[in-house]
């Protein structure tokens, strides 16, 4: 499974033919995209014997104005509902890449590449983000993951406006690169399940309401948390940590920012519930103040 990380279609030549999408096979030639309302997914797996390697390429169109700024990130959230572990990965503009679970920084083996050329399925120049990471603890659960994307919709993030001189800091749901208004979620979610032997089936999750991650795992009582997801609606609706109302600031379809309430225990479930649905979401594992 020759793949090379280098944020583009390696092999792929473009072709006059309007039949015709490749003058030549390319490294992802095998396998069938998922095509999202913003984005073309390919993904594929292998096992290394201790952990499932997960080889991903991000074909999206929908930002053909120039390469992300060097500081900037295209986000994938995995997420298992079962053990409530969240894997957040981060593919930057300069090519680095940053894992984290559950907050905390990730020993896990990853590398990726954003990159800014045309594809078999888009032939201008536009956003690609290339990717494989091993995930040793998915060898210990047998249902499948939720995996999301995030992903800039230009070249630079917007201009941050100044903070207030005096009184609270308003509530938000993103700052700088992570704001919702240049980092669009694509809104097609998947679901991987891994064989024992290393493949793994790729399908479209139902579209239905669901957390993917956390701004900040490591909250104490009285932090402000940001909630991403999708399907939250616009009517507002309830946060429980560890089954203690939190206090909302600001709700919208994929973010909500909440206060971490007082009486909650370290690794404190996260609940949200809205116009019709009730999930759960990544776990808050406090910091040492937390009582256990």
């Amino acid at each position: 499974m020759p793949f090379t990380i280098d944020g583009l279609f390696t092999g792929y030549e473009p072709s006059t033919n309007p039949h015709v999408t490749s003058l030549a096979r390319h490294e992802w030639s095998d396998i069938a995209p998922i095509r999202g309302k913003y984005t073309y997914m390919y993904t594929t797996a292998c096992s290394t014997g201790s952990a499932d390697r997960v080889y991903f390429i991000n074909d999206w169109f929908t930002n053909s104005k120039g390469a992300i700024d060097p500081k900037c990130f295209n986000r994938f959230d995995f997420f298992d509902p079962a053990s409530g572990k969240a894997v957040e990965l981060r593919v930057f503009g300069d090519h680095h890449v940053q894992v984290f679970e559950n907050g905390v920084n990730s020993t896990y083996a990853a590398k990726g590449h954003a990159g800014f050329a045309g594809s078999p399925n888009v032939s201008a120049p536009h956003s690609l983000f290339e990717f494989q990471l091993e995930l040793p603890w998915m060898q210990q659960y047998a249902q499948s993951i939720q995996m999301s994307a995030s992903d800039p919709c230009g070249p630079t993030p917007p201009a941050v406006p100044p903070p207030p001189l005096d009184g609270p800091t308003p509530a938000s749901v993103g700052t700088e690169c992570d704001d919702p208004t240049y980092m669009i979620d694509e809104p097609t979610t998947l679901s991987l399940s891994f064989g024992s032997s290393g493949g793994i089936t790729t399908t479209i999750a139902p579209d239905v309401p669901r957390a993917t991650g956390l701004d900040k795992y490591d909250a104490a009582p009285g932090d402000r948390v940001i909630l991403r997801g999708r399907r939250f609606g616009a009517s507002g609706g309830h946060v429980l940590v560890g089954g203690i109302e939190a206090q909302v600031l600001l709700w919208t379809d994929s973010r909500v920012q909440f206060v971490v309430p007082t009486g909650v225990s370290s690794n404190a479930q996260t609940t949200i519930s809205g116009d019709g649905f009730t999930v759960n979401g990544p776990r808050i594992t406090g910091p040492s103040s937390l009582a256990n």
